[in-house]
């Protein structure tokens, strides 16, 4: 057995930050690399006391190739760019896929969720759910 070497609790965990250092870099220098490229395109929400208002950059999108689903807390918009390019020999298309899933912080009632798009940007009013206060006496 002289070639076992015993590992030291405190090396174990160094080595573990730096992995986790070097995967939180890699993943936030993607993000931002991937956000320049135009793939995740901006975006911003805002909470006001009975809604949310989420509005999406998607220029040159057809509104036929939206989709928005909600899940439990989670809203997940994907949509489809269709572009006609032309070639040599003929004409194919190409098509960008986009896919961005939130999470909202309240329930949400979706009986009344509206979603408008104008202008390459996409506007989805969430109202939230209106709970009851119960106030639990303390004995």
């Amino acid at each position: 057995m002289p070639y076992i070497i015993p590992w030291k609790r405190s090396e174990m965990i160094r080595i573990r930050r730096q992995i986790d250092e070097l995967c939180d870099h890699f993943f936030d220098e993607l993000d931002r690399r991937l956000a320049r490229s135009g793939i995740f395109l901006g975006w911003s929400m805002r909470e006001d006391n009975d809604r949310f208002v989420l509005v999406l950059d998607l220029p040159g999108v057809d509104p036929k190739d939206i989709e928005l689903t909600l899940s439990k807390d989670i809203l997940t918009i994907k949509a489809w760019h269709r572009q006609a390019e032309t070639l040599g020999q003929g004409e194919y298309r190409s098509r960008l896929y986009l896919e961005r899933s939130i999470r909202l912080t309240t329930q949400i009632d979706c009986e009344n969720v509206e979603a408008i798009y104008k202008g390459g940007q996409l506007t989805v009013i969430l109202p939230k759910r209106r709970t009851k206060v119960y106030k639990i006496p303390v004995n």
